[in-house]
Order: C-alpha cells, then structure tokens, then sequence
C-alpha cells in the first residue's frame, strides 16, 4: 500500500462551498487542472459512477465508494489487481477549514498504477486544492 496525502487551512470558507464544488464532478476541470472533461449521469452519491478523461490519457471511469454530504467523498479507480483511492476531507479548525486529499494505492500491482498514475496525481494536488479554495473564495 502506498499513501500520499495533502492538507491546506482555508479561512473564511464554509465546508457548504467546497462541496458544492466537489459534487459537480461535471465543472471538475475547473479545479482539476488535469482533467480534460468529467462526466456524471445523476446525484452525486454513493456508488455513482462517473467518466471522465485525463488530459494525453484515455477516457477512464470512477466509482464514488464513500459521500457523505458537506464531510467527505472517496472515488476510486479500478485497475486489474490495482486500485486507486482519492479521500476528500474537511475538517473545521481553528484557523478556518482544513481540506485533505489523500491518494492511496492498494494491490498485486499497485508498484506499477504508482509509477505510472499514482506520484503523478499525488503531485498535483497541492495545486488543486488552491484551485478549489480560489473557487470557493470567489463564490462569496
């Protein structure tokens, strides 16, 4: 199992504001820098699943394994022997929101989804969880 994981504070943003922006998974290139277009047919729940296309990769699809409204969402990706799992979390602190995503790697073959996704998409986090705040801030 491989785990990355990245957190940023953001004051003054009210967990409604961010979820609003996860859950409409089909605006998701506006704060998924990587992502070409993201498709989901229906609510954003549990077991949704929803295509969409890396920017120079194939059309991929995931599956929402976890959604818990204005809380958390997990998807994941499924490869044979593989899986790829991208925990969304907020928490409310002192100093204003703390936004976690956590990209976590499981199974037979998970060395290589790693090399070949994983590094890739934990690198570009940071970068869109500010996309995502600067989102948020300019919905106020």
């Amino acid at each position: 199992m491989w785990v990355k994981t990245h957190s940023m504070i953001a004051p003054n943003i009210e967990r409604s504001q961010i979820w609003k922006i996860w859950s409409d998974i089909n605006n998701r290139p506006l704060w998924d820098l990587d992502t070409e277009w993201a498709e989901l047919k229906g609510p954003f729940e549990k077991g949704a699943i929803f295509c969409f296309k890396p920017k120079g990769g194939p059309k991929l699809s995931m599956t929402i394994t976890e959604c818990v409204p204005n809380e958390c969402f997990t998807d994941c990706f499924k490869m044979p022997f593989a899986r790829l799992y991208g925990r969304h979390t907020m928490e409310s602190t002192s100093e204003g929101l703390k936004i976690t995503t956590s990209i976590k790697i499981v199974g037979f073959l998970g060395w290589f989804l790693r090399k070949i996704v994983g590094e890739k998409v934990a690198a570009e986090v940071p970068e869109q969880t500010a996309m995502l705040i600067k989102i948020a801030s300019n919905m106020k």
